[in-house]
């Protein structure tokens, strides 16, 4: 995976653990992902855990230091500057709370598409394919240049019809579009529109996704469809939903997913396990 790189970040002890965990697996599991360079941005000096890693604090602006996700958005934009002055043509992210489970091979865009993403789990905040834009989303779509959106996808738990929400837990984008840039300018904007604030994004999902709805906008202005995938649901698989996913028929086995999330470490033997993955959580957990 040449010119591909990986980047993540830490903002507690227990995302230190887990990050941890996560860069063990894409070593045992992830193939040619294990050999590509990760960069480890964190909010305060990371204690133990990641040794030989290449960290770095990231810095996040006083006036969105407070609002949710914050950080992560700053440190993607910090990576993509530096994987455009490497000049690398994919830069991954990866959530701590993200297993890999194999070779995730969709993410490396090749100069054959420009960014990979699953649709969200479920619908939350997301705008219903074919009803009225609300103001939060009319506003959303402003900053990204858009009055509305062509397009749909479905919430892969709820099956809701969606304009394009994409879920933030993994993600390959080529840094050379600029978006990480361009996702923190316009969060920046939004977090400091205080009637925005106010009255559109006043409710707490709607701040809690803010993150993820801002990128989602800016992916439908500036990637067409032709030149974004999506990820099959083997990838950012929800571990937490798992047991709905099975009653609905649906449900993978963990070693038949390619990237697992979680949000605690119980929920990794809720999907059916065995040979040498269970081995290596047994050993991983015990």
């Amino acid at each position: 995976m040449d010119g591909l790189y990986v980047v993540t970040l830490v903002e507690s002890p227990a995302d230190a653990l887990r990050a941890r965990r996560m860069l063990a697996s894409r070593l045992a599991f992830g193939g040619e992902l294990g050999q590509a360079p990760v960069w480890i941005y964190a909010t305060q000096p990371v204690m133990g855990g990641l040794p030989g890693e290449d960290t770095a604090l990231v810095e996040v602006p006083p006036a969105i230091a407070r609002y949710p996700f914050a950080a992560k958005v700053c440190a993607y934009a910090a990576a993509e500057e530096r994987a455009r002055q490497a000049g690398a043509g994919t830069l991954v992210w990866l959530n701590p709370e993200c297993l890999v489970v194999k070779p995730p091979r969709l993410f490396e865009l090749a100069g054959k598409v420009d960014a990979a993403f699953r649709p969200v789990h479920h619908r939350n905040i997301g705008s219903l394919s074919g009803r009225p834009l609300n103001p939060f989303w009319v506003r959303v779509y402003a900053s990204a240049g858009l009055s509305d959106a062509p397009g749909v996808v479905e919430s892969f738990a709820d099956r809701q019809i969606l304009r394009p929400y994409y879920n933030t837990h993994c993600f390959a984008l080529n840094p050379a579009l600029g978006l990480g840039a361009a996702w923190l300018q316009n969060f920046t904007a939004l977090v400091n529109d205080r009637i925005f604030q106010s009255t559109a994004c006043r409710q707490p999902l709607r701040r809690i996704f803010l993150h993820q709805a801002v990128l989602s906008a800016l992916l439908t202005r500036r990637v067409s469809p032709a030149r974004l995938r999506l990820l099959p649901s083997d990838y950012s698989y929800p571990l937490h939903f798992h047991a709905k996913l099975t009653a609905q028929g649906r449900s993978l086995r963990l070693d038949e997913t390619t990237v697992a999330v979680y949000e605690d470490e119980a929920q990794l033997y809720r999907a059916e396990v065995e040979g040498p993955l269970k081995t290596w959580l047994d050993a991983e957990l015990r």
